[in-house]
């Protein structure tokens, strides 16, 4: 009887990338467009290395 695959994801949360932490402690210095590009291209890494490490459950 072969066994049913065991599916893999993330637990916990994803570390932040160094240039999305610089901006954070700098928000000031971004409007209000800019710092919405930086929450949408954290996410987009975030599910590109999930992806790429082949997890079955993406989670941004």
């Amino acid at each position: 009887m072969p066994h049913p695959s065991l599916r893999t994801t993330v637990i916990g949360s994803y570390p932040f990338p160094g240039w999305l932490e610089f901006a954070c402690r700098n928000l000031d210095q971004f409007g209000e467009t800019d710092q919405e590009e930086l929450i949408e291209d954290a996410v987009l890494v975030a599910i590109h290395d999930q992806l790429e490490a082949g997890l079955d459950v993406i989670t941004d």
